[in-house]
């Protein structure tokens, strides 16, 4: 390969922590596959052996870099954010809707109905996701405390212990990191759901006051 593509293109590495013998496959750029290299210990199958502290080190995770994922979810949810930005959607008073026609009505009824169901599917799923993620984290961080305490000669918090294991396992840190970014994602897209539920139920009692004066009259 050139030297360009080698710029270019992302590489795949299988990283040995040194402290448990446990191994996480690693799709690293140029910069850090060269940091790796300076600092592990490569053997015959191309895998590299670190320290843990080194292994953690690499995950360059913070709060803008999960903000911008659950931005990016959004973008692909593909709903927009309400009201609706066009003339015969934007209703922001009881007494607009009360003064739109039939036909402007049912066209609310129809999107805000039509979404609100397409999100309610969408949390469905996400909430799926972050149940196995719950699942996953649970059962990693119970069976990595217990390894670290049988390495201990003195029994260690269980906080302690549940911060040594995010700090040196970072496979277990990647999990909660996806948890963390699920329940954002969860929580945003609610929100958006419950807009469109409260406005498709604010224009059916609209609908249901108009038809109920027009069989008194």
């Amino acid at each position: 390969m050139d030297s360009i593509g080698y710029k270019l293109l992302p590489h795949q590495v299988v990283i040995v922590d040194d402290n448990t013998g446990l191994k996480w496959i690693y799709d690293v750029c140029p910069e850090d596959l060269d940091y790796l290299e300076e600092r592990g210990i490569r053997d015959e199958f191309g895998n590299i052996t670190l320290s843990a502290p080194l292994v953690a080190g690499l995950n360059k995770w913070n709060i803008k870099t999960a903000m911008k994922v659950v931005d990016d979810y959004m973008e692909d949810v593909n709903v927009p954010n309400f009201p609706q930005p066009k003339k015969q959607e934007n209703v922001t008073s009881l007494e607009e809707l009360i003064n739109s026609t039939d036909e402007q009505l049912q066209h609310m009824l129809t999107v805000y109905g039509g979404y609100r169901a397409y999100l309610e599917a969408e949390l469905a799923y996400i909430d799926s996701k972050r149940g196995m993620l719950e699942s996953t984290f649970e059962e990693g961080l119970n069976r990595m405390i217990y390894v670290l305490q049988s390495q201990k000669d003195k029994k260690a918090t269980k906080e302690f212990l549940r911060g040594e294991a995010l700090a040196t396992n970072p496979q277990l840190k990647k999990v909660r990191q996806d948890l963390i970014e699920t329940e954002a994602i969860y929580a945003r897209v609610k929100g958006l759901r419950d807009a469109y539920k409260a406005s498709w139920e604010t224009v059916s009692r609209v609908v249901a006051i108009r038809l109920s004066n027009r069989n008194d009259a």
